[in-house]
């Protein structure tokens, strides 16, 4: 619940802030105020302010605040705590998902999803999992329980081509297929399968060296077997973790399977091929068509779209009807 002030401001609004979210919010010089509701005054008064250390007498006393729900933090601070809160999604949806409207979620989760994401691909995927995998059935349910944060999403999407931007352009715009584009709602469970698959279906690229993932003309013999490898990577690479759904590794070997058997690593073909890969399979390629890469314009959302229904017999065309709802709404 946010409440609204009643001083100079009508815009203005003040959501809760939990044990949870003040912890993980700084102490030394915050760039915002904390507010307390003033119930003399009928509005809320700063317990800190912005640049001011708050020193350990006040730490304790606004913490105990927040245990009663007391403290709040202004929708005009909202930005400004962006940093802090994009590095503990799990707290931000637990804690502020009810407060929050859809436009102002949007961009702290994706803020989170890139912090989260960036080390998989960048770093190590043995040292940064736990916390991404924390945090994915939470946002799961935080999306299907408001999946108007995911047109929100849509619209601040990176079209510039790097491992991560792709790996967020394909998870929101897939769960956007799922949630917003079909007829028939998707259970939680292959949401969430969904999710692990769409996010992480390249994550084997972050093995292959940067000189061919950023090749601007066409890619060797070699290259390209090595290229056609990352499906099996991806499995070997996230198998390692022992926490992935088996449908989400099936759908993350399968997503460059195509429906006619011209696909790889293995050539499958029509319904030996699971739904949640011929999904990964279809949101990938619009993905890779609408993105920036060096040596290769970019394709509009539309002509993309013709792309894949001109390729039909590649592709599920409920799957590539469900995208066309979703991406070529207005």
């Amino acid at each position: 619940m946010n409440t609204s002030s009643n001083n100079d401001s009508a815009q203005e609004k003040f959501y809760p802030v939990s044990t949870g979210v003040f912890r993980v919010l700084p102490k030394s010089r915050p760039p915002f105020s904390l507010y307390m509701y003033d119930r003399h005054l009928g509005d809320f008064k700063p317990v800190s302010e912005p640049g001011k250390v708050i020193v350990s007498s006040e730490k304790e006393r606004i913490y105990k605040a927040c245990e009663s729900g007391m403290v709040y933090i202004s929708s005009k601070d909202l930005q400004a705590c962006e940093p802090y809160l994009s590095t503990h999604l799990k707290i931000v949806l637990e804690d502020l998902a009810d407060s929050l409207s859809a436009v102002e979620l949007a961009p702290l989760i994706l803020s989170s999803m890139e912090t989260l994401i960036a080390p998989l691909f960048k770093e190590s995927v043995k040292l940064n999992f736990e916390r991404f995998n924390e945090a994915v059935p939470a946002l799961i349910e935080t999306l299907e329980q408001n999946p108007a944060i995911l047109e929100h999403i849509l619209g601040r999407l990176e079209r510039e081509h790097s491992l991560t931007n792709k790996a967020l352009a394909t998870g929101f715009t897939g769960l956007a297929v799922c949630m917003l584009g079909r007829e028939t709602k998707t259970d939680m469970q292959t949401l969430l399968h969904c999710a692990y698959a769409l996010f992480l279906c390249d994550i084997g690229l972050c093995r292959l060296p940067d000189f061919v993932l950023g090749k601007e003309f066409s890619l060797t013999v070699d290259e390209q077997k090595r290229i056609k490898h990352h499906p099996i990577l991806s499995l070997e690479i996230l198998t390692a973790t022992k926490a992935i759904p088996k449908p989400s590794l099936i759908a993350i070997l399968e997503h460059h399977e195509r429906l006619d058997g011209s696909g790889y690593p293995r050539g499958a073909s029509g319904d030996s091929i699971s739904w949640i890969g011929k999904l990964c399979g279809a949101v990938d390629s619009f993905v890779a068509m609408i993105m920036d890469r060096p040596g290769k314009r970019s394709m509009s959302r539309v002509n993309a779209l013709k792309t894949l229904y001109r390729e039909s017999s590649m592709y599920d065309p409920n799957i590539i009807y469900a995208l066309e709802k979703v991406m070529l709404k207005d």
